[in-house]
Protein backbone atom coordinates (compact mmCIF):
# COMPACT_ATOMS: atom_id res chain seq x y z
CA UNK A 1 0.00 0.00 0.00
CA UNK A 2 3.01 2.55 0.17
CA UNK A 3 3.86 2.47 -3.08
CA UNK A 4 0.25 3.08 -4.25
CA UNK A 5 -0.14 6.17 -1.39
CA UNK A 6 3.07 7.70 -2.89
CA UNK A 7 1.61 6.98 -6.36
CA UNK A 8 -1.92 8.78 -5.47
CA UNK A 9 0.54 12.17 -3.68
CA UNK A 10 2.13 12.20 -6.92
CA UNK A 11 -0.41 12.78 -8.89
CA UNK A 12 -2.00 15.09 -7.13
CA UNK A 13 -4.99 12.85 -5.64
CA UNK A 14 -4.20 12.14 -1.94
CA UNK A 15 -1.55 12.96 0.93
CA UNK A 16 -1.06 10.68 3.38
CA UNK A 17 1.29 9.36 6.40
CA UNK A 18 1.24 5.67 6.89
CA UNK A 19 2.09 4.22 10.12
CA UNK A 20 3.21 1.14 11.29
CA UNK A 21 0.33 -0.94 9.19
CA UNK A 22 -2.14 1.41 8.72
CA UNK A 23 -2.97 5.05 7.28
CA UNK A 24 -2.80 7.46 10.44
CA UNK A 25 -3.61 10.63 8.46
CA UNK A 26 -5.58 11.29 4.54
CA UNK A 27 -6.28 14.55 2.86
CA UNK A 28 -7.76 15.08 -0.95
CA UNK A 29 -6.03 17.35 -3.37
CA UNK A 30 -7.01 18.24 -6.08
CA UNK A 31 -7.36 15.52 -8.61
CA UNK A 32 -9.02 13.45 -5.40
CA UNK A 33 -11.38 16.33 -4.88
CA UNK A 34 -12.29 16.45 -8.47
CA UNK A 35 -12.67 12.25 -8.27
CA UNK A 36 -15.11 11.87 -5.56
CA UNK A 37 -17.07 15.05 -6.88
CA UNK A 38 -17.81 12.62 -9.69
CA UNK A 39 -18.35 9.38 -7.80
CA UNK A 40 -20.96 11.62 -5.89
CA UNK A 41 -22.70 12.33 -9.22
CA UNK A 42 -22.48 8.57 -10.08
CA UNK A 43 -24.45 8.14 -7.20
CA UNK A 44 -26.88 10.10 -7.65
CA UNK A 45 -27.60 9.13 -11.11
CA UNK A 46 -28.93 4.97 -9.24
CA UNK A 47 -32.21 5.48 -10.24
CA UNK A 48 -35.29 7.82 -9.29
CA UNK A 49 -36.57 8.76 -5.86
CA UNK A 50 -40.52 8.81 -4.66
CA UNK A 51 -41.85 12.23 -3.88
CA UNK A 52 -43.77 11.78 -1.06
CA UNK A 53 -44.05 14.89 1.42
CA UNK A 54 -41.99 14.55 4.56
CA UNK A 55 -43.96 15.97 7.52
CA UNK A 56 -42.73 16.27 11.14
CA UNK A 57 -40.38 13.56 10.68
CA UNK A 58 -36.60 13.39 9.93
CA UNK A 59 -34.58 10.64 8.41
CA UNK A 60 -31.70 10.15 11.03
CA UNK A 61 -28.35 8.83 9.55
CA UNK A 62 -25.63 9.76 12.10
CA UNK A 63 -24.17 7.22 14.57
CA UNK A 64 -23.63 3.70 13.42
CA UNK A 65 -25.44 2.44 10.30
CA UNK A 66 -28.50 0.79 12.52
CA UNK A 67 -28.72 4.06 14.59
CA UNK A 68 -32.28 4.94 13.08
CA UNK A 69 -33.84 1.96 13.93
CA UNK A 70 -33.72 3.54 18.01
CA UNK A 71 -35.74 6.15 16.97
CA UNK A 72 -39.78 5.26 17.64
CA UNK A 73 -40.91 8.41 15.58
CA UNK A 74 -39.40 7.49 12.49
CA UNK A 75 -40.39 3.32 12.81
CA UNK A 76 -44.10 4.66 13.87
CA UNK A 77 -44.71 7.34 11.09
CA UNK A 78 -43.64 5.39 8.03
CA UNK A 79 -45.91 2.38 9.07
CA UNK A 80 -48.83 5.00 9.26
CA UNK A 81 -47.77 6.80 6.13
CA UNK A 82 -47.03 3.80 3.52
CA UNK A 83 -49.99 1.58 4.85
CA UNK A 84 -52.09 2.01 2.25
CA UNK A 85 -49.26 2.97 -0.26
CA UNK A 86 -46.40 0.24 -0.42
CA UNK A 87 -47.77 -1.66 -3.20
CA UNK A 88 -44.06 -0.45 -4.75
CA UNK A 89 -40.80 -0.03 -3.04
CA UNK A 90 -40.62 4.07 -1.71
CA UNK A 91 -37.38 5.18 -2.37
CA UNK A 92 -35.60 7.92 -0.37
CA UNK A 93 -32.09 9.61 -1.19
CA UNK A 94 -29.78 11.98 0.23
CA UNK A 95 -26.55 13.46 0.87
CA UNK A 96 -25.76 13.87 4.77
CA UNK A 97 -22.99 15.74 6.43
CA UNK A 98 -22.31 14.59 9.78
CA UNK A 99 -19.79 15.87 11.84
CA UNK A 100 -19.87 14.15 14.80
CA UNK A 101 -19.85 10.65 13.25
CA UNK A 102 -16.68 9.04 14.11
CA UNK A 103 -15.07 6.63 11.57
CA UNK A 104 -14.46 3.52 11.73
CA UNK A 105 -11.71 2.81 9.28
CA UNK A 106 -8.05 2.30 8.74
CA UNK A 107 -8.13 5.35 7.68
CA UNK A 108 -8.34 9.14 9.30
CA UNK A 109 -9.19 11.38 6.86
CA UNK A 110 -8.88 15.29 7.43
CA UNK A 111 -12.16 16.54 6.84
CA UNK A 112 -14.37 18.64 9.11
CA UNK A 113 -17.40 16.61 7.82
CA UNK A 114 -18.34 12.79 7.35
CA UNK A 115 -19.81 12.75 3.69
CA UNK A 116 -22.59 9.83 3.67
CA UNK A 117 -24.80 9.06 0.73
CA UNK A 118 -28.07 7.30 1.84
CA UNK A 119 -30.56 5.33 0.09
CA UNK A 120 -33.67 3.71 1.83
CA UNK A 121 -36.04 1.74 0.49
CA UNK A 122 -39.40 0.90 1.94
CA UNK A 123 -40.99 -2.03 0.82
CA UNK A 124 -43.81 -4.61 2.06
CA UNK A 125 -42.48 -7.21 4.41
CA UNK A 126 -43.38 -10.13 2.07
CA UNK A 127 -41.45 -8.52 -0.44
CA UNK A 128 -38.65 -7.39 1.88
CA UNK A 129 -35.62 -10.24 1.91
CA UNK A 130 -35.76 -11.01 -1.89
CA UNK A 131 -34.66 -6.95 -2.05
CA UNK A 132 -32.35 -6.88 0.79
CA UNK A 133 -30.30 -9.36 -1.43
CA UNK A 134 -30.95 -7.89 -5.24
CA UNK A 135 -29.69 -4.93 -3.47
CA UNK A 136 -26.80 -6.82 -2.29
CA UNK A 137 -25.57 -7.90 -5.65
CA UNK A 138 -26.31 -4.90 -7.70
CA UNK A 139 -24.15 -2.86 -5.34
CA UNK A 140 -21.87 -5.25 -4.93
CA UNK A 141 -21.65 -5.35 -9.29
CA UNK A 142 -21.90 -1.17 -9.19
CA UNK A 143 -18.52 -1.44 -7.55
CA UNK A 144 -16.55 -3.99 -9.12
CA UNK A 145 -17.79 -1.87 -12.69
CA UNK A 146 -15.80 1.33 -11.53
CA UNK A 147 -12.67 -0.73 -10.03
CA UNK A 148 -9.22 -1.48 -11.76
CA UNK A 149 -9.58 -4.78 -10.30
CA UNK A 150 -13.07 -5.86 -9.47
CA UNK A 151 -11.87 -9.37 -7.81
CA UNK A 152 -11.37 -7.21 -4.58
CA UNK A 153 -14.73 -7.20 -3.59
CA UNK A 154 -16.55 -8.94 -0.90
CA UNK A 155 -20.17 -9.03 0.83
CA UNK A 156 -19.20 -9.69 4.87
CA UNK A 157 -21.91 -9.86 7.28
CA UNK A 158 -22.23 -7.34 10.38
CA UNK A 159 -23.60 -8.53 14.00
CA UNK A 160 -26.37 -6.04 14.45
CA UNK A 161 -26.45 -6.82 18.05
CA UNK A 162 -22.98 -5.33 18.62
CA UNK A 163 -24.75 -1.54 17.12
CA UNK A 164 -28.45 -2.59 18.96
CA UNK A 165 -28.72 -4.22 22.08
CA UNK A 166 -31.71 -6.64 21.38
CA UNK A 167 -31.46 -6.58 17.87
CA UNK A 168 -33.34 -10.16 16.51
CA UNK A 169 -31.84 -11.64 14.05
CA UNK A 170 -35.24 -12.62 12.51
CA UNK A 171 -36.05 -8.55 11.91
CA UNK A 172 -32.66 -6.75 11.44
CA UNK A 173 -30.07 -8.13 9.20
CA UNK A 174 -26.78 -6.24 7.60
CA UNK A 175 -23.62 -6.26 5.09
CA UNK A 176 -20.69 -4.48 4.30
CA UNK A 177 -19.57 -4.23 0.71
CA UNK A 178 -15.61 -4.16 1.14
CA UNK A 179 -12.85 -3.64 -1.01
CA UNK A 180 -9.80 -6.19 -0.13
CA UNK A 181 -6.41 -5.15 0.44
CA UNK A 182 -2.93 -6.76 1.47
CA UNK A 183 -2.61 -4.71 4.94
CA UNK A 184 -6.93 -4.60 5.39
CA UNK A 185 -10.01 -3.53 3.60
CA UNK A 186 -12.21 -0.39 3.59
CA UNK A 187 -15.27 -0.96 4.04
CA UNK A 188 -17.21 0.80 0.40
CA UNK A 189 -20.70 0.59 1.45
CA UNK A 190 -23.45 -0.53 4.48
CA UNK A 191 -26.64 -2.43 4.27
CA UNK A 192 -29.22 -2.82 6.49
CA UNK A 193 -32.37 -4.71 6.59
CA UNK A 194 -35.19 -3.86 9.16
CA UNK A 195 -38.72 -4.93 9.97
CA UNK A 196 -39.93 -1.60 11.26
CA UNK A 197 -42.95 -3.22 13.02
CA UNK A 198 -41.46 -6.35 14.47
CA UNK A 199 -44.34 -7.25 17.03
CA UNK A 200 -47.09 -7.05 14.50
CA UNK A 201 -49.30 -10.13 13.93
CA UNK A 202 -48.50 -11.47 10.88
CA UNK A 203 -52.26 -13.15 10.88
CA UNK A 204 -53.95 -10.43 10.85
CA UNK A 205 -54.14 -9.14 6.97
CA UNK A 206 -55.05 -5.83 7.56
CA UNK A 207 -51.47 -5.29 9.83
CA UNK A 208 -49.21 -4.43 7.25
CA UNK A 209 -45.74 -5.07 7.48
CA UNK A 210 -43.40 -2.29 6.51
CA UNK A 211 -39.63 -3.11 6.11
CA UNK A 212 -36.90 -0.57 5.57
CA UNK A 213 -33.54 -1.66 3.47
CA UNK A 214 -30.59 1.16 3.65
CA UNK A 215 -27.58 1.77 1.75
CA UNK A 216 -24.86 4.25 3.47
CA UNK A 217 -22.18 4.78 1.83
CA UNK A 218 -19.56 6.81 3.45
CA UNK A 219 -17.96 9.11 0.36
CA UNK A 220 -14.50 9.77 1.48
CA UNK A 221 -13.99 6.29 2.73
CA UNK A 222 -15.49 5.01 -0.93
CA UNK A 223 -13.36 7.36 -2.77
CA UNK A 224 -10.34 6.37 -1.10
CA UNK A 225 -10.88 2.65 -1.14
CA UNK A 226 -10.91 3.26 -5.38
CA UNK A 227 -8.18 5.31 -5.49
CA UNK A 228 -6.27 2.68 -3.40
CA UNK A 229 -7.06 -0.15 -5.95
CA UNK A 230 -6.47 2.37 -9.16
CA UNK A 231 -3.01 3.06 -7.66
CA UNK A 232 -2.13 -0.66 -6.58
CA UNK A 233 -3.21 -1.93 -10.37
CA UNK A 234 -1.10 0.35 -12.26
CA UNK A 235 2.36 0.37 -9.69
CA UNK A 236 4.19 -1.87 -12.56
CA UNK A 237 3.93 1.02 -15.06
CA UNK A 238 3.32 4.08 -12.94
CA UNK A 239 -0.46 4.07 -14.06
CA UNK A 240 -3.81 5.46 -12.52
CA UNK A 241 -5.84 3.40 -14.00
CA UNK A 242 -9.16 5.16 -12.49
CA UNK A 243 -12.36 4.41 -14.01
CA UNK A 244 -13.02 6.22 -17.03
CA UNK A 245 -16.20 7.55 -16.54
CA UNK A 246 -14.88 9.51 -13.19
CA UNK A 247 -11.50 10.17 -14.12
CA UNK A 248 -10.76 14.03 -13.17
CA UNK A 249 -9.77 14.62 -16.68
CA UNK A 250 -10.87 12.27 -19.96
CA UNK A 251 -8.54 12.96 -22.29
CA UNK A 252 -5.64 15.35 -23.45
CA UNK A 253 -4.42 16.93 -26.48
CA UNK A 254 -0.64 16.87 -27.53
CA UNK A 255 1.15 18.39 -30.56
CA UNK A 256 3.68 16.06 -31.81
CA UNK A 257 5.74 18.82 -33.59
CA UNK A 258 6.19 22.50 -32.24
CA UNK A 259 4.37 23.78 -35.36
CA UNK A 260 2.24 26.97 -34.91
CA UNK A 261 -0.46 25.45 -36.95
CA UNK A 262 -0.72 22.28 -35.10
CA UNK A 263 -0.76 24.12 -31.90
CA UNK A 264 -3.91 26.14 -33.50
CA UNK A 265 -5.16 23.19 -34.17
CA UNK A 266 -5.14 21.77 -30.62
CA UNK A 267 -6.49 24.79 -29.67
CA UNK A 268 -9.38 24.28 -31.39
CA UNK A 269 -10.14 20.63 -30.81
CA UNK A 270 -10.04 21.44 -27.36
CA UNK A 271 -12.53 23.24 -27.26
CA UNK A 272 -14.72 20.79 -29.30
CA UNK A 273 -13.86 18.22 -26.95
CA UNK A 274 -15.17 20.17 -23.86
CA UNK A 275 -18.47 21.65 -25.22
CA UNK A 276 -18.88 18.06 -25.85
CA UNK A 277 -18.85 17.69 -22.22
CA UNK A 278 -15.99 15.93 -21.64
CA UNK A 279 -13.15 16.98 -19.06
CA UNK A 280 -10.05 17.96 -21.27
CA UNK A 281 -6.43 18.25 -19.54
CA UNK A 282 -5.46 21.56 -19.78
CA UNK A 283 -1.33 21.40 -21.03
CA UNK A 284 0.25 24.31 -21.77
CA UNK A 285 0.18 23.36 -25.67
CA UNK A 286 3.04 25.67 -26.76
CA UNK A 287 5.47 24.01 -23.87
CA UNK A 288 4.75 20.13 -25.08
CA UNK A 289 8.05 18.84 -26.24
CA UNK A 290 8.87 15.83 -24.97
CA UNK A 291 6.17 13.57 -25.87
CA UNK A 292 7.27 10.47 -24.12
CA UNK A 293 7.43 12.66 -21.00
CA UNK A 294 4.17 13.70 -21.40
CA UNK A 295 2.62 10.77 -22.24
CA UNK A 296 3.96 9.07 -18.62
CA UNK A 297 1.99 12.17 -17.11
CA UNK A 298 -0.98 11.29 -18.88
CA UNK A 299 -0.46 8.21 -17.27
CA UNK A 300 0.17 9.05 -13.83
CA UNK A 301 -2.48 11.61 -13.68
CA UNK A 302 -4.73 8.32 -14.71
CA UNK A 303 -6.19 10.25 -18.63
CA UNK A 304 -8.00 7.68 -20.02
CA UNK A 305 -6.88 8.87 -23.63
CA UNK A 306 -4.48 11.22 -25.27
CA UNK A 307 -4.71 12.84 -29.08
CA UNK A 308 -1.47 12.93 -30.87
CA UNK A 309 -1.65 15.57 -33.55
CA UNK A 310 1.15 15.40 -36.32
CA UNK A 311 1.71 17.87 -39.29
CA UNK A 312 -0.04 15.06 -41.05
CA UNK A 313 -3.30 16.01 -39.56
CA UNK A 314 -3.20 19.12 -41.39
CA UNK A 315 -3.54 17.53 -45.24
CA UNK A 316 -5.23 13.90 -44.06
CA UNK A 317 -7.65 15.24 -40.73
CA UNK A 318 -6.33 11.90 -39.09
CA UNK A 319 -5.10 11.67 -35.28
CA UNK A 320 -3.51 9.21 -33.05
CA UNK A 321 -5.61 8.13 -30.33
CA UNK A 322 -3.47 6.30 -27.45
CA UNK A 323 -5.33 4.64 -24.70
CA UNK A 324 -3.71 4.57 -21.49
CA UNK A 325 -4.84 1.11 -19.97
CA UNK A 326 -3.21 -0.64 -23.23
CA UNK A 327 -0.81 2.00 -24.48
CA UNK A 328 -2.01 1.15 -28.18
CA UNK A 329 -3.11 3.93 -30.59
CA UNK A 330 -5.42 3.93 -33.37
CA UNK A 331 -6.22 6.17 -36.20
CA UNK A 332 -9.79 8.61 -35.91
CA UNK A 333 -10.67 11.18 -38.42
CA UNK A 334 -10.74 14.49 -36.59
CA UNK A 335 -14.72 14.82 -37.81
CA UNK A 336 -15.26 11.72 -36.08
CA UNK A 337 -13.26 12.09 -32.26
CA UNK A 338 -15.73 13.92 -30.38
CA UNK A 339 -18.83 11.76 -30.59
CA UNK A 340 -16.18 8.95 -30.85
CA UNK A 341 -14.52 9.14 -28.12
CA UNK A 342 -18.25 9.90 -25.77
CA UNK A 343 -19.38 6.56 -27.58
CA UNK A 344 -16.88 5.08 -25.38
CA UNK A 345 -17.40 7.01 -22.05
CA UNK A 346 -21.26 5.95 -22.50
CA UNK A 347 -20.53 1.93 -23.17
Amino acid sequence: MKRALELLRESEYLKSCQGDSIVTYAKFLKNGRIFKEELCNSWKLLGSCSKLELENITIPVEGNCLSFLQYQNFAKYFHKEFKSNISQPIVFQRINLDPKRKQDSLLQIKSSNTVSLVRDYFIHSSRARDTYYNIQRERKIWWMRYSADPSRYVVGTLDPSKYIEGCLENYCQAVTIKSLFSDDAIIMETIVWAELNPTRNVNNISNIGVSVVRSVVDLNLATIGLLLDSAAHGLERNVLKVNQKLAPYQCLLVPYEDDDAIIELCSHLQHVLQRSGLRVYNLEISTAKNITSILSKADLLGIPFTIIVKKVALKTGLLRLRNRDTTLSETVHISDLSPYINSIFKE
